[in-house]
């Protein structure tokens, strides 16, 4: 049902209205090889997922949550638990930092897991 949902935030309320559902979802990260962190150093790659809908219109308001797998639970999302909503250009973004324990190549899964409403 089209129209628009009511999120809790702290600190208060706001209204964000319903996205459209999305025809095409794409995820790209800014590199594919990112090195492991040490207490010197912040290596991160920005992660980008876009949302078009069936008329190749650009999605706002999807709400997005980033994760990874295989990273032997020591890398960070940047944005954490916290759901990531896409822009006027249809685009959800955040980070992920890789810890100080290094994986196998191709070891480390970026996920995005999407709803509309």
């Amino acid at each position: 049902d089209p129209g628009t949902a009511t999120v809790t935030i702290p600190g208060g309320t706001t209204v964000v209205p319903v996205a459209t559902t999305p025809l095409s979802k794409t995820l790209n990260l800014s590199s594919n090889v990112v090195s492991v962190n040490t207490s010197q150093s912040n290596n991160q790659v920005s992660i980008n997922a876009f949302f078009r809908d069936a008329n190749n219109a650009p999605v706002p308001n999807v709400r997005v949550l980033f994760g990874a797998s295989g990273d032997n639970q020591t890398g960070k999302i940047g944005s954490g638990n916290t759901t990531v909503l896409s822009d006027a250009s249809g685009a959800a973004s955040g980070t992920y930092a890789p810890g100080a324990v290094s994986s196998p190549t191709n070891g480390v899964t970026i996920l995005a897991c999407w709803k509309v409403s």
